[in-house]
């Protein structure tokens, strides 16, 4: 076959990277459900923990399948919090370390893992209970430390793939423009 054979079968490159991409979202997804399955809904945290190896245990024999999420700009980082930038910081109820600039933090434990979406599509929704919640004092009402004062917080938020605070977009987003996420103005997002 010749390198421009492979356009009777795809229109573009692109549609040929999506195709490609979809491949491994599949085979990905198969090795996930098939991890959550092995143990039993009773225990959604176990099911959670399956879910993250079978995840590791894919990306580590799948090597060559990593470039084209990376194309969309995924790409893997042993150490999350020094590839950030960050510092983490011990929690005081449960293992996972917490993110010690963040000035809200919440530790919790799964209840629930909800199943949605297309079948086998490996979609889910994860439900938690909080049992600690750890903020800035700068943060609190004056005289009722039980509530957050709006006003005084503006967390950083990701919707379609872009980062917004205080009402704005405030940085391009490169998984924004990989994805092609068209921006209010009609125009492709972070582009």
């Amino acid at each position: 076959m010749t390198a421009r054979a492979i356009y009777s079968y795809f229109p573009t490159r692109d549609a040929l990277i999506t195709a490609l991409i979809s491949g491994i979202a599949t085979s990905l997804a198969e090795a996930v459900e098939a991890a959550g399955d092995a143990v039993p809904d009773t225990d959604p945290g176990g099911r959670l923990m399956a879910w993250g190896k079978a995840l590791r245990e894919w990306a580590l024999a799948h090597p060559e399948r990593l470039p084209a999420l990376q194309q969309k700009g995924y790409r893997y980082e042993r150490d999350k919090f020094r590839a950030a930038e960050l510092s983490e910081t011990a929690s005081e109820k449960v293992s996972p370390p917490r993110v010690a600039q963040c000035p809200v933090q919440l530790e919790a434990v799964v209840e629930r893992v909800h199943p949605f979406g297309e079948e086998g599509s490996g979609v889910v929704a994860v439900e938690t209970r909080v049992i600690r919640v750890h903020v800035e004092e700068a943060l609190l009402v004056p005289d009722n430390h039980r509530h957050i004062d709006a006003d005084r917080w503006d967390p950083l938020i990701m919707k379609f793939c872009e980062l917004y605070g205080n009402g704005q977009n405030l940085h391009p987003s490169e998984l924004a423009t990989a994805w092609g996420i068209v921006g209010p103005t009609g125009a492709v997002a972070g582009g």
